[in-house]
This record gives C-alpha cells, structure tokens and sequence, in this order.
C-alpha cells in the first residue's frame, strides 16, 4: 500500500518578482505481512520523504509566457524503518527501528513557462537543483546508537 500526500504554498506576483515556496509531504510504504511456521513476520513500514522544504527567490520575466527563477531553500528529508516479529501470543518483538535525518542547502534555477488565465496561469517550472548536505544524522532505537552520518554521505546533489 502507498500513500502519499503533499501540500505546497507558493507566493508570488505573476511576472518578475520575490517569491516564497513551502512544501510539507507525507509519504508511507508498508510491508506486507509473511507467515513462517506459526510466527507472524512483519515486514518493516517503511517511509522515505522530504518532509519539510522552502524556499525564496527571485523571477525575472522576459514575457508573459516566459521566465527564469532563481532562489535558495532549505530541505529535511528522512527515511524512517521500522518492523518487528509478532509472536503467536500477539506480541510485537521490534527488530528494524531506524531513521535518517538528512538536512540540506538548496539552489534551484528554474525556467518557467506559464499558460495566461485570466488573472493567474498554469505554469510548469523545470531546471537545475544545486543540494548541498548541512548535516545527516542516523538513529537505530532497538540499539540505542545514534550517529554523525554527515562525513560519509554525498554532500552534494544536482537534480
């Protein structure tokens, strides 16, 4: 099963202009649950998202139809894992309870083309997205260790 849901705000004058966007997201996949003998295995629920991001920046309009956009943002991702074996008696026995937290920079540089409605407009926006790591930290509950991931993850993304 998937469920995913998302709300993003955006502000801004239609043409050239300061804008501010902000997204919040919620995505889950669970596992499926697998019988073994007379214990019931629980597939760990997993989820993997970015929570949290916004951003500011500017447009600059050479047409009504036409524009460029650029900014700086801040992103939180996440992936949370957690499963257990469950016992013929009903007892859950958690064995996968982990999460990483990642926190990034970003410098989008879109190209914008929008549709003239009315007053608004449908617009599609696509272009670079420079990610630079702030920080990544990793968190295992079942062994209580929590970890500075930040040194060894990719500390730069362009998407």
């Amino acid at each position: 099963m998937v469920v995913i849901s998302s709300a993003m705000i955006s502000f801004g004058a239609q043409g050239s202009g300061v804008y501010v966007e902000g997204e919040v997201n919620r995505g889950v996949r669970s596992g499926d649950t697998m019988h073994a003998g007379l214990i019931l295995l629980s597939v760990a629920d997993y989820e993997y998202c970015v929570k949290t991001a916004v951003s500011v920046g500017y447009e600059q309009s050479f047409s009504k139809i036409i524009s460029i956009r650029g900014g700086v943002g801040y992103r939180y991702a996440s992936l949370d894992a957690h499963g257990a074996i469950i016992q013929p008696n009903g007892i859950e026995q958690p064995v996968v309870s982990k999460e990483i937290d990642r926190h990034w920079l970003t410098i989008p540089v879109d190209f914008k083309v929008t549709l003239p409605i009315k007053h608004s407009g449908l617009y599609v926006a696509a272009g670079p997205k420079f990610s630079f790591l702030l920080s990544s930290t990793y968190k295992d509950s079942i062994a209580g260790t929590s970890l500075n991931v930040t040194e060894t993850t990719p500390r730069f993304n362009l998407s």
